[in-house]
């Protein structure tokens, strides 16, 4: 645990934005109060999380709550006399599952934002990808992956609001934990399992134990094969890789033997098939059973 977490782990901690973001959100509350006072401007993805680590985030993602994010954004585009914004319809056969609009403020801000509208989602058996509908913030942060992307920063209050009562623990405790049930979050969305492995690939930070019993379930491996192309669990792989602890998730993955799986999947119908010896990362093996 670093020094900072140490001196906050008995005070609620608090953020303070630096002069670009502070002049960003300066703006998104004049807006909001001039255009739409009922309206509280959220910013979440990882911002939050990273600015109580001591990281320079660079995306700012914002969240509205009774408006959709096309209105909000068109509000700050007229507000500044500025064309757009860019609106991205949702779309869940490409896996995009709510409308998002970006705005790419000029100076003094210099900076792209998306907003979009706090959300729930639906899901199916047959599908990782949910039916959406408009919810609270405190369902928003149910439905995230895990509970250290759950937190947001209330621009109105300048707080931090940690809806899932676990965020802010598991940053101090430094563990990847997924939010509510973790069995009932695997399932929903296989792949999952795989953005835990690079969160902790990302930090060096172990799996939390009951997150970690629910990636072994035998009904969630299944749910993966069923859910979940190869395609996209390649891509989370190949961000885990290039993280600081790539170890770290190859390891919780290697445990139930999610790479030898995915390995024997791909090469179905290759020359390749059934052919495949057990994976593992170990180097204690004979061949390295030597010395200079």
């Amino acid at each position: 645990m670093n020094g900072k977490w140490k001196k906050l782990a008995a005070e609620i901690p608090t953020i303070q934005p630096n002069g670009k973001e502070e002049k960003l959100f300066a703006l998104f509350l004049e807006v909001a109060t001039k255009y739409s006072p009922s309206t509280t401007v959220r910013v979440v993805g990882g911002w939050t999380r990273d600015k109580l680590l001591g990281r320079d985030p660079h995306d700012v993602d914002i969240m509205v709550d009774d408006i959709s994010g096309a209105v909000f954004a068109k509000m700050i585009t007229n507000h500044l006399g500025l064309k757009g914004p860019n609106v991205i319809k949702e779309n869940p056969e490409k896996s995009k599952l709510i409308e998002t609009a970006k705005v790419f403020l000029p100076e003094p801000w210099n900076q792209e934002v998306d907003v979009a509208r706090c959300r729930k989602e639906t899901y199916t058996k047959d599908s990782r990808i949910p039916s959406t509908s408009p919810a609270t913030a405190e369902q928003d942060a149910a439905r995230r992956d895990l509970t250290i992307n759950t937190l947001f920063y209330n621009i109105h209050t300048r707080a931090i609001e940690d809806f899932t009562g676990l965020g802010l623990q598991d940053i101090r405790d430094q563990v990847i934990r997924a939010p509510g049930d973790p069995f009932v979050r695997f399932m929903e969305d296989p792949l999952r399992i795989f953005r835990a492995a690079r969160f902790a690939s990302r930090f060096g930070w172990e799996i939390e134990e009951s997150t970690a019993a629910a990636m072994a379930e035998p009904e969630v491996k299944k749910a993966l094969l069923t859910k979940t192309s190869p395609d996209r669990i390649g891509d989370e792989l190949v961000t885990m890789l290039k993280e600081p602890h790539p170890d770290v998730g190859l390891e919780a993955l290697q445990k139930n033997n999610y790479i030898h799986d995915l390995l024997v999947r791909v090469t179905k119908g290759t020359e390749y098939e059934g052919k495949m010896g057990e994976w593992n990362m170990s180097q204690n093996n004979v061949h390295h059973d030597l010395s200079l």
